[in-house]
């Protein structure tokens, strides 16, 4: 009958029956206007630039048709710039969400109480490591070098001869007195010299 757009006709017992439906002119494009004319059949025409064509993912951007194409637009950024935190976008709000991650930017090196991961004592006084034989020489615990094997800095105050024992009066060993002494008698000496030549 010269319509394209109300199907296919065919004579059936010398009458003239349509043999198909309609066409489908529908392209699947949301930037074409789908239409059906009787001469031409299916046109699917361009929408005008800028029409919207939005998706049913907010979080992909915001979508208009140029040239006949759905275009999409620049992406939801949700990065809060925080390696601690899970930054996701929901589809259909296109709301971002920052959710911290469990133990994220915990220590877990060392327990924070002052020693290494390895248990060895950090703060060099080996207090939980020494021996208590009282003998600094002897310490088998580690310290701060990690030579485990007496690197405890043996004392610096007054060496007791054996034998003796500290009251905690005693003065410096009387090695050191020597030199003392020695310069004691000099200055003396000195003076008798001034006070003869003065004479």
């Amino acid at each position: 009958d010269g319509d394209l757009c109300n199907g296919g006709e065919e004579c059936i017992g010398g009458e003239c029956i349509g043999s198909d439906g309609p066409p489908d002119c529908d392209d699947g494009n949301p930037c074409t206007a789908d239409t059906c004319g009787a001469a031409l059949g299916c046109v699917n025409a361009p929408l005008a630039f800028g029409t919207d064509c939005a998706d049913s993912d907010a979080c992909n951007g915001v979508e208009v048709c140029e040239n006949g194409a759905c275009v999409s637009g620049a992406p939801v950024d949700c990065d809060d710039g925080n390696e601690c935190t899970a930054d996701t976008c929901n589809p259909s709000t296109g709301g971002c969400s920052n959710i911290e991650i469990p133990g994220c930017g915990e220590d877990t090196t060392g327990d924070d109480t002052g020693e290494d991961p390895t248990g060895d004592d950090v703060v060099g006084d080996d207090t939980s490591d020494d021996t208590t034989d009282g003998n600094p020489t002897s310490d088998t615990g580690d310290d701060v070098t990690g030579s485990g094997t007496g690197g405890v800095t043996p004392p610096t105050g007054p060496v007791l001869v054996a034998g003796e024992e500290d009251d905690g009066c005693s003065a410096a060993p009387s090695s050191s007195r020597a030199p003392t002494m020695l310069l004691f008698l000099l200055i003396m000496f000195a003076q008798q010299l001034t006070l003869r030549r003065r004479e």
